[in-house]
């Protein structure tokens, strides 16, 4: 049974993840682009993206260190968090298929945890995957003129630490059965200083991780309370 669930939820987002890999790699490829001594000549056509959609405006900007993969990637990885919070729980009211989830010979607490453990898996796993080829591209010996330590990736690293707790402000919204979306997207709204809070304090070992850690447990526990106690008749 969780392994249809799994299926069924793959088939649900998985285009949505799909989307949100494209958009991470042609960021990566524009960014690598603009690190090399010879410049966009590399990677032809990319200049139009880099200068007018990116806004990358040198030719050799040092990997992680200028910063160039940080906006792309907090705006990428926002928006995948929160179409898939939403897509979960929104997306399974309006088709009315919560009722019919929420009836199977599993409990509403595992398939809950189910459907949040498969979306984080994801987000994380997909967000990962720019920030390793960058850095691997980076660390390859000859691939351009600067220096590179993996201890630059550290601050992006918080940021992707700390997006699963956008997603479950989502999710949580978009479960909650208040009639107005004002009220409804409380939750939403209560995780954005903790995120940024997470995304920006220095010692992310100590303090960022931590601190998504928290607010990552008290939004699960409300998504199962909001899920056990909501009359989805």
């Amino acid at each position: 049974m969780i392994r249809a669930l799994a299926i069924k939820e793959l088939r649900e987002i998985g285009w949505i993840v799909a989307i949100a890999l494209a958009v991470y790699m042609i960021a990566v490829a524009a960014v690598a682009s603009t690190a090399v001594e010879s410049g966009l000549q590399r990677i032809p056509g990319l200049d139009w993206l880099v200068y007018q959609i990116l806004q990358l405006d040198s030719y050799r900007s040092l990997p992680f260190v200028s910063g160039d993969l940080n906006g792309p990637f907090i705006l990428t990885s926002l928006a995948l968090a929160l179409v898939l919070g939403f897509r979960q729980s929104v997306g399974e009211a309006q088709a009315d298929t919560f009722g019919f989830l929420l009836h199977r010979p599993l409990g509403r607490r595992t398939i809950l945890l189910m459907k949040l453990a498969l979306a984080v898996g994801l987000l994380w796993l997909v967000s990962a995957i720019p920030i390793l080829v960058l850095a691997w591209w980076a660390a390859t010996p000859g691939s351009h003129p600067s220096p590179f330590e993996w201890s630059m990736t550290y601050p992006i690293w918080k940021t992707w630490a700390a997006m699963p707790v956008v997603y479950l402000g989502a999710f949580l919204s978009g479960l909650r059965p208040a009639r107005w979306w004002g009220t409804r997207l409380v939750p939403l709204a209560a995780i954005a200083m903790p995120a940024l809070a997470a995304s920006l304090i220095p010692m992310w070992w100590f303090f960022s991780v931590p601190l998504a850690a928290l607010a990552a447990v008290l939004l699960i526990v409300s998504i199962l309370w909001v899920g056990e106690t909501r009359d989805y008749s």
